[in-house]
């Protein structure tokens, strides 16, 4: 396990809130000088703490819709589980892919055009593994929103960016602002320099295009994405059924998770649940003592919790400017 020190897990709070802030300013509120915030970043990197530094394309706005399907198995055989994960890494159109422990022991997310495109997909899987399956769950990605990492600091949570994934649009873009987006998703903190040098053309319109691309919220952001296993902590999946629907109670209940430091994001669903939530915690101890406070205080909307510990990221980028003809 790597013990984590003030100023790591300031720069780490940095990182997530943008992760392609300059150095120097990421070492004025870490309090610490340039050069050590590099040297701790790299090391970070280094050991697996830091999985990636990456900017989020919101699909919707290229016409794109998330789906998020959760399987349990009827067995586990090592065999099985390759085969159908061979399958989900190797398929262009699933951009998120995790194996977890709990009620369910797959997910993993498709971006398409349309229902129909998603029904094709999901009926190839079906013909391959249905045999397999005890139980498969389909939800839809509904307006999530990321939260910053307030238990790295010890304050609570907040929103780092707008709601994304909302209703599919066709956004104009032309090949040197798709290629910037690739090149920023792959990598955040890739220099401006370096893209216009790979584009012919001057760091200067790079900074422009970037910031306009921002505007649009075509990037919704640029993340961080940690292996908290690194720093001994669980990653956990929980999904809540709702019930006697009350406009207030959601929305507090809303507000709760969006404060809480050890939530990182929230969505509404279309499905078997109606919310999920993701949460960086220490044990299942503290996720348990995290899902009785919610029921004490939501008792009256929450009809029942589901959860998985996410053990294991196969794939979280989504890459559908690889293969989209724009």
């Amino acid at each position: 396990m790597y013990k984590l020190d003030k100023i790591d897990r300031k720069i780490l709070y940095e990182l997530d809130s943008n992760s392609r802030q300059p150095f120097s300013s990421i070492a004025k509120k870490a309090r610490c000088s340039r050069v050590i915030a590099e040297y701790r970043v790299k090391k970070l990197i280094e050991t697996g703490v830091i999985v990636s530094l990456s900017a989020l394309v919101d699909a919707a706005k290229f016409g794109l819709t998330s789906w998020k399907v959760y399987v349990q198995l009827q067995n586990r055989e090592k065999e099985v589980v390759e085969k159908v994960v061979n399958y989900v890494s190797n398929n262009k159109h699933i951009w998120w892919i995790i194996k977890c422990e709990g009620d369910f022991d797959l997910m993993f997310c498709f971006l398409t055009k349309n229902v129909h495109e998603f029904y094709r997909l999901l009926n190839d899987f079906q013909m391959q593994f249905s045999k397999y399956e005890l139980r498969m769950e389909v939800t839809t990605h509904i307006d999530p929103d990321f939260f910053s990492r307030g238990y790295l600091v010890v304050k609570e949570s907040h929103k780092v960016c707008e709601t994304f994934l909302k209703e599919p649009v066709i956004e104009k873009v032309d090949k040197i602002d798709v290629e910037i987006l690739k090149m920023l998703a792959s990598n955040s903190r890739m220099p401006s320099t370096i893209i216009a040098s790979k584009l012919n053309t001057t760091p200067r319109i790079i900074n422009y295009r970037i910031k306009e691309l921002l505007k649009e919220h075509i990037i919704t952001h640029f993340r961080l994405i940690p292996n908290v296993n690194k720093i001994g902590m669980d990653y956990y999946k929980v999904m809540i059924t709702l019930q006697n629907l009350n406009k207030i109670k959601e929305s507090g209940l809303r507000k709760f998770l969006e404060l809480h430091p050890n939530i990182i994001n929230y969505s509404n669903s279309w499905g078997p649940w109606e919310i999920e939530f993701e949460a960086e915690i220490e044990n299942f101890k503290a996720l348990a003592e995290l899902i009785n406070e919610i029921r004490k205080n939501f008792s009256d909307i929450i009809k029942k919790f589901e959860f998985v510990l996410i053990y294991e990221e196969i794939k979280a980028t989504n890459n559908f400017l690889e293969y989209m003809k724009l």
